[in-house]
């Protein structure tokens, strides 16, 4: 008897241990840090609308900037949204955001910058790894639509994260007739199983109950953050762009990007000598210049084409 309660604990222990290690890396997936803005649109000579709105579904309050282009109206206006990457805020400068703002201004585009949840001055709010902010996307994109404005004549622009959740957003929910995503991971399973390697191999046990205590605790869905299935399963046209010497997302995810955006209406661009997400601040005029030729193509022609006539 004392010997089967001694394992009856034992097994109670283990499991115990294993439940709470992967409640511990399940938090993981919502950990971010909420960096000051310290920048606006006038910093690069732009004028702005500060707005606030509500994600879809949850409803929380969202802070942005509307940047109205001066040779466009309400009626005409072409919009590209810019989604931040993770603990970073809508004018991150690690990555250029405000001056590729003005580039796009520049160019008669209209442009949507916002904070995701937790981040900038939006809502303290888990992040999710993708997916929950989703709904930011969403809301944002909602937002253009209360005003007018027609799916096809936006697009989105995403940095790491952000590119990840444009991908993700638009490849099933749509709202925009164009995405360029610039240094996305693939899948998010297997961004966490590759963190999972030297010294870290042993936790890879725990993968199981991680995805199991992610959906339980912070109602995150870890096989439904897959940017790549988004992609092959939809038909919005991607700009697909990556760092050469990006040393966060590993090659590997573009080269698995890369195969379901060349299936489809999208181009690819591997930036040699550009670290993760740097490829606008290693070489800003060709970075521009190629965004803007892939936006001028989709953004403001009509939603209905065929998605392998590269010419439309």
């Amino acid at each position: 008897m004392k010997w089967t309660k001694a394992v009856g604990f034992g097994l109670g222990a283990t499991a115990g241990t294993y439940v709470g290690i992967s409640a511990l890396m399940a938090k993981g997936l919502t950990n971010t840090e909420r960096r000051p803005l310290l920048d606006d649109p006038e910093t690069v000579g732009l004028d702005y609308t500060q707005i606030s709105f509500r994600s879809a579904g949850d409803r929380l309050s969202l802070s942005g900037w509307l940047i109205r282009a001066a040779t466009s109206t309400d009626e005409d206006a072409r919009w590209v949204v810019v989604v931040h990457g993770h603990s970073a805020h809508r004018a991150d400068p690690e990555v250029g955001a405000l001056p590729l703002a003005r580039d796009l201004v520049k160019a008669g585009y209209s442009v949507f910058m916002f904070d995701m949840r937790g981040c900038g001055t939006s809502r303290a709010k888990p992040a999710s790894a993708g997916y929950h902010e989703q709904r930011d996307l969403i809301g944002a994109l909602r937002y253009l639509e209360s005003m007018g404005v027609t799916e096809d004549r936006i697009g989105v622009v995403g940095f790491s994260l952000g590119g990840a959740v444009a991908l993700l957003t638009c490849g099933t929910y749509g709202g925009a007739a164009a995405v360029v995503s610039d240094s996305s991971f693939a899948d998010l399973e297997l961004r966490v199983t590759q963190s999972m390697s030297g010294n870290l191999t042993p936790l890879k046990i725990f993968k199981p109950g991680m995805r199991a205590m992610a959906k339980i605790l912070f109602g995150i869905d870890m096989r439904a953050v897959s940017p790549m299935r988004a992609v092959s399963e939809s038909n919005v046209p991607v700009l697909l762009i990556h760092g050469g010497q990006d040393d966060i997302v590993p090659m590997i995810h573009y080269r698995l990007l890369a195969r379901a955006v060349e299936s489809g209406a999208g181009e690819t661009w591997l930036i040699e000598g550009a670290g993760h997400a740097q490829g606008y601040r290693t070489a800003p005029e060709q970075y521009a210049e190629r965004v803007l030729s892939f936006l001028d193509k989709w953004v403001g022609v009509p939603i209905e084409r065929d998605p392998t006539n590269s010419d439309v």
